[in-house]
């Protein structure tokens, strides 16, 4: 049996299918206390953080080239497991990446200089550091734009493990999309930064053309405006519920869901789009970084472009974006093309239930294949820690 250490302290909900398996020769150990599915702003340790993440955005650790290496003194495993972090330490170890920013704590800049670069290549022919495997091939693709990684290094792609949903077949598709109302679905912590506003345009026209949709909105109800609220509390087809509900809940959500509306203006990895593939929704939304990978090529005229590319055609941040997003992606900026295209591909979604069904089911058998196929996705992590031991 392979002994896995999770090192890191920011490892998110979803790490947990990954950590929890039932792997016949690999066990994870880690701190439950680690783990999140939002962020408490208020908390000590959040404030901790936000100062850190201040202080380090200042130009001295750019040319200083600051960022974040965990130091690990653990003798009990086998290997380690990092999320997003370098590690200092006497294991082998490999570094599970969201996207290549996230290796310098998001400071994308920080790379083009000389001591950053000097840390790096420290780093990166570190001989514990056996692999990093990226959650998505934009991540890939990016992680070679931005650094000098040597060939020697393994790097791969391996999609986040979500578990295929046996409780989800034809006839509950068949069944849940036979009522009266299509349902359809948006999760979001931060509601404007992930195109709620947009949805709201939406729904204002499809309540004026009588369509018989419904919209459960699950968002941090702290970070609504006054408008956003009242906009919502006006129209009877929108129904909002905090992002408080646990995981279990939050399946039988999708379970009950025909259509994950996501016109999310900034996400690298969505893990919203990845659960609610696995429970069989049709996916309406932008085609930013990796939910383009994760949709069925087959399925891509529902995910359009948005009007503020946070990500470049090339996987990379826009920094131009990034850094003003209180007048872009975090305005009061509706995205008229967008809002039209998608209420276009409702109505006609309304008009012909068959291929609404058909696409459904097309999207749940994608998901117990190829990238995103559970058995597959637990092989792959088979292989990559059976290698780091050899």
């Amino acid at each position: 049996m392979i002994k896995v250490k999770v090192v890191t302290s920011n490892n998110r909900g979803f790490l947990t299918y990954l950590f929890d398996y039932l792997f016949k020769d690999i066990s994870f150990s880690y701190n439950k206390s680690t783990i999140y599915e939002r962020k408490d702003g208020k908390s000590i340790k959040m404030l901790i953080k936000k100062l850190l993440r201040y202080f380090l955005s200042f130009r001295i650790c750019d040319y200083l080239g600051v960022f974040q290496i965990i130091h690990s003194r653990n003798k009990v495993s086998d290997v380690e497991f990092s999320f997003n972090r370098f590690v200092k330490g006497k294991k082998p170890y490999v570094i599970y990446l969201e996207n290549p920013g996230a290796l310098l704590n998001y400071h994308w800049n920080r790379s083009r200089y000389k001591i950053t670069k000097l840390r790096l290549r420290k780093q990166f022919e570190n001989p514990n550091l056996k692999a990093i495997i990226c959650m998505s091939n934009s991540c890939k693709d990016g992680l070679y734009k931005i650094y000098d990684i040597p060939e020697s290094l393994r790097v791969e792609t391996i999609f986040p493990l979500i578990t295929n949903r046996e409780d989800i077949d034809e006839e509950v598709i068949k069944n849940r999309q036979s009522n009266k109302y299509i349902e359809c679905l948006f999760v979001a912590e931060y509601f404007r930064k992930k195109g709620g506003k947009d949805l709201l345009e939406v729904f204002k026209l499809i309540r004026k053309n009588d369509m018989p949709f419904r919209l459960h909105i699950i968002t941090g109800l702290n970070f609504l405006d006054e408008n956003d609220k009242e906009e919502i509390e006006n129209n009877e087809l929108i129904d909002i519920h905090d992002f408080s509900f646990s995981k279990k809940e939050m399946l039988e959500i999708y379970k009950n869901s025909d259509i994950l509306l996501n016109p999310t203006r900034v996400d690298s990895f969505s893990l919203v789009t990845l659960e609610a593939i696995k429970a069989g929704c049709l996916v309406v939304g932008t085609n930013l970084y990796a939910i383009k990978e994760m949709v069925p090529k087959e399925l891509n005229l529902y995910l359009m472009d948005p009007y503020y590319k946070y990500w470049r055609e090339d996987n990379l941040l826009n920094l131009d974006i990034a850094c003003n997003q209180k007048n872009t992606i975090d305005g009061d900026f509706i995205d008229q093309s967008l809002v039209h295209k998608i209420f276009i591909l409702l109505k006609m979604l309304n008009d012909n239930r068959e291929k609404l069904t058909n696409d459904c089911i097309f999207t749940l058998m994608a998901s117990k294949s190829g990238i995103l196929d559970e058995h597959g996705i637990v092989s792959a992590w088979n292989n990559v820690f059976q290698a780091m031991l050899k």
